[in-house]
């Protein structure tokens, strides 16, 4: 698990750098004094002084969430949602401790809340794209009946062995070298 923590970390500082290298360039162009360089200037100066703050805030979450998200996996010894919405209220209260513990309440509710519809919408996907039925044949035209004589190489079903497998009749006459 220690690996995952420092990956989830990894992962958020990528992406609240990404996502404030973009926020920061559209908020410095407009912010800035008219003109072309002057507007490139200023977005470049507020990507440089802010984006690496929303990557670093991005990366606080993220370890803080992992750590927990682990704790709880070895605590209840299975690794299922309950554990990821746990985390995201867990983490939330520990950001907003300094705030009092009716902040810690509050931003715990919307942590857990928000994780809650994110592990929700993750397995109403999963579920959505599941297949209703078994698959048949790959092609319409495909003669293999699973069990059933004929299909297969030498009449022998593909699937689970079972007793009748190791009966002679479905030997084969030689051994492995090819000789007898």
């Amino acid at each position: 698990c220690p690996h995952r923590i420092v990956d989830d970390m990894g992962y958020a500082f990528c992406m609240g750098s990404i996502g404030g290298a973009v926020w920061h360039c559209i908020k410095g162009y407009r912010n800035a004094p008219p003109g072309i360089l002057n507007r490139c200037r200023g977005s470049t100066k507020a990507i440089a002084a802010r984006a690496p703050v929303l990557g670093g805030n991005f990366a606080v979450w993220g370890l803080c969430f992992s750590s927990f998200d682990c704790v709880y996996l070895h605590l209840r010894r299975k690794d299922d949602p309950l554990n990821a919405i746990a985390a995201g209220a867990s983490t939330g209260a520990t950001l907003a401790w300094r705030a009092g513990v009716s902040s810690m309440a509050k931003s715990a509710m919307v942590g857990g809340v928000f994780l809650a519809v994110i592990e929700g919408l993750g397995l109403a996907l999963q579920k959505m794209m599941t297949p209703n039925q078994q698959q048949g044949p790959i092609s319409p035209y495909s003669t293999y009946k699973p069990g059933a004589a004929g299909g297969g190489p030498m009449n022998r079903h593909v699937g689970a062995l079972d007793a009748s497998d190791d009966s002679m009749d479905t030997m084969i006459g030689t051994n492995i070298a090819g000789a007898d």
